[in-house]
């Protein structure tokens, strides 16, 4: 990931872990180790998401607005005073991918050995792709 300006911060040095991927609470707030006698705190008010966050999951567009609307509500949440909302990393079943607007990779689940390639995949992926924009269109 690129996070070596992190790494050069004083301040945000500890937040890294050792693949240079920034690691978070399940509130998506980051963590942080600056006295390495204690154990580590997130900093209240600081949250991460998308492909820098050190969690267990694909790293995906959808995955990242997933991170995004959770962070969105958890800041609201602390404008209110009211709990936050832990994240749950996302396991996918199947993986579509995009090579161009008449190509397309779709597996049916990961690590099985099924592959629909083509105009076919192109289209699913497209269809799901107008589906995530329509959710995360108000």
């Amino acid at each position: 990931p690129n996070s070596d300006f992190l790494r050069g911060n004083q301040a945000f040095a500890g937040t890294l872990d050792p693949s240079g991927f920034i690691k978070v609470d399940r509130h998506l707030r980051v963590m942080s180790f600056k006295d390495p006698s204690s154990p580590p705190t997130p900093y209240p008010h600081i949250f991460s998401g998308g492909d820098i966050v050190s969690l267990p999951e694909a790293k995906l567009a959808q995955n990242a607005a997933a991170h995004a609307t959770l962070i969105t509500a958890n800041i609201r949440a602390l404008s209110a005073h009211t709990p936050l909302t832990p994240y749950t990393p996302a396991t996918r079943n199947h993986f579509l991918l995009s090579l161009g607007p008449y190509d397309g990779i779709f597996l049916p689940k990961q690590g099985s050995w099924a592959m629909l390639t083509g105009w076919v995949a192109a289209c699913g992926n497209s269809i799901a792709e107008y589906q995530i924009m329509r959710e995360l269109t108000p």
